[in-house]
């Protein structure tokens, strides 16, 4: 005989799996066959919440930059020198004498040295004894001069010319009148020079590096009576530096100059800074994201979800690393629309949809067929539109499938209702069998069989023939078939 069942309602998502055993859910203990099922649906509104996002963003960026200081410091020598003249000086003489006059010619001098003065020494004596005085004219530096003198026999001088710097060819001198009895003496002492030019070098070595200091270079500067005449620098060692002066009316000078340089670099560090930017027009604020980065790549990331003032900021100590600081504020908008169920199915192992649209909240569906189902568990796959959610339940028909008589039957009397109530001998192995532990032999087969035997709770149970089992309780003969007495 053919019965019904059905379940309770589940609460289903889209997307859900579930897992139905009808041989479970049927009201009965022994093997059933589904022979027919249908499916309902029960409609789940829900409010979808859309959620849209904007956003702001301030961001800076920084690198810190250096400065170089050059310093330089010198060390200076320098060396001063004048050609000198020395002169040479010669001396000749030149003599005459003789009576009434005498003459003496300047000297012509030694070859190469040039006359420079005269000095003259007149002298005059009577030749003979006595004395008498004698008008005497005799040459001189600027021309002639005449005396009156008295002589005796020993020779006195006259006069002399004295460092006579223009001097004539010859000096002479004698008397007025000639008798013969004066004797006259000229000397001429000629000085002759030569200058001879001795040439002087000034010379200099580089003075060192200033101490703390890297050469830089050398700055060679010479001069001629204080004139610059040369300037040369030099970027590499540089050896003893010489000036030669080869005239006495020349002065040189030679001048060195070391300069060492130091480089003194300072990092001047640099910082992004930002302030939080605003929430977006028309949104309510969600959460400011703070974000640091050293050169391209991320080094922290917070997130605050209360609002904040002020800023955020980075510093980048290094030129060759740049920093930036970035803050978003999201703001969201959020807004709310109903859904309803819509065509929902189920599909796995089973199959059947709804195909008339939207299903209300607490409203069902009518009873639609559901195709696959057996009394094997079986797998329903939930594809639910609109609000994504739904209830369902689902029916079947089914009917117990009873054990074969395949060793016979055994019957029991009910004397009161007038008929004998059968009950099957089966293969021990019968899948309708609820128990196979009481068994009868059959001796027309030659087999052993199991009496079909049920709880009390059965309906079928022919309770007048019940027995007890120690291990399965109060059992009794299952009823199949009846027939009169």
């Amino acid at each position: 005989m053919a019965r019904t069942y059905t379940t309770q309602f589940f609460d289903v998502s889209d997307g859900d799996t579930t897992t139905h055993n009808p041989q479970e859910l049927a009201p009965t203990t022994v093997a059933i066959r589904v022979l027919d099922a249908e499916i309902q649906w029960e409609g789940v509104t829900t409010s979808s919440t859309s959620t849209s996002t904007r956003s702001n963003t301030n961001s800076d960026t920084a690198t810190a930059t250096t400065r170089t200081t050059r310093t330089t410091s010198s060390n200076t020598n320098s060396d001063s020198a004048t050609a000198s003249v020395v002169t040479d000086t010669k001396i000749e003489t030149s003599i005459a004498v003789g009576d009434d006059n005498a003459e003496a010619s300047v000297p012509s001098g030694p070859s190469g040295y040039t006359l420079q003065s005269v000095d003259v020494q007149y002298e005059a004596r009577r030749k003979f004894a006595g004395s008498s005085t004698e008008t005497i004219v005799y040459n001189t530096a600027d021309g002639n001069n005449v005396v009156q003198q008295e002589l005796d026999s020993f020779f006195s001088t006259i006069d002399n010319v004295i460092n006579d710097t223009t001097p004539r060819g010859s000096y002479a001198i004698g008397k007025t009148t000639f008798g013969n009895e004066t004797e006259f003496r000229a000397t001429v002492e000629a000085t002759f020079v030569k200058q001879n030019i001795v040439p002087r070098t000034a010379s200099v070595d580089p003075p060192s590096v200033p101490n703390g200091f890297n050469l830089d270079r050398y700055v060679l500067r010479e001069y001629e009576n204080g004139n610059r005449v040369k300037k040369q620098t030099f970027f590499s060692n540089l050896g003893t530096q010489t000036r030669t002066s080869t005239d006495p009316a020349t002065t040189v000078e030679v001048e060195i100059e070391t300069i060492g340089e130091d480089f003194n670099t300072v990092t001047n560090n640099r910082t992004a800074s930002v302030s939080y930017p605003s929430v977006p027009s028309g949104t309510t604020f969600d959460r400011h994201i703070v974000e640091k980065f050293e050169d391209g790549s991320r080094v922290n990331t917070t997130q605050y979800f209360s609002q904040q003032s002020g800023s955020e900021s980075i510093t980048s100590s290094s030129p060759s690393e740049t920093v930036e600081v970035e803050i978003t504020t999201i703001g969201e908008d959020i807004s709310s629309t109903p859904e309803d169920t819509r065509n929902p199915s189920v599909s796995g192992d089973v199959s059947a949809s709804y195909t008339n649209g939207d299903i209300g909240d607490g409203n069902t569906t009518s009873f639609i067929s559901l195709s696959g189902l057996t009394a094997d568990p079986e797998t329903f796959s939930h594809s639910i539109g609109g609000s994504g959610e739904a209830r369902f339940r689902f029916r079947f028909d089914f009917e117990e499938i009873l054990p074969d008589p395949t060793n016979g039957t055994v019957a029991f009397a009910d004397t009161s209702a007038g008929v004998f109530r059968e009950a099957v001998v089966a293969d021990p192995s019968d899948p309708g069998l609820r128990y196979n532990h009481v068994q009868i032999y059959n001796a027309s087969t030659g087999n052993w069989g199991a009496l079909d035997v049920v709880p009390l709770t059965d309906e079928d149970a022919i309770e007048q023939f019940a027995f007890y089992d120690t291990d399965a309780g109060w059992l009794a003969p299952r009823e199949q078939s009846t027939t009169p007495i």
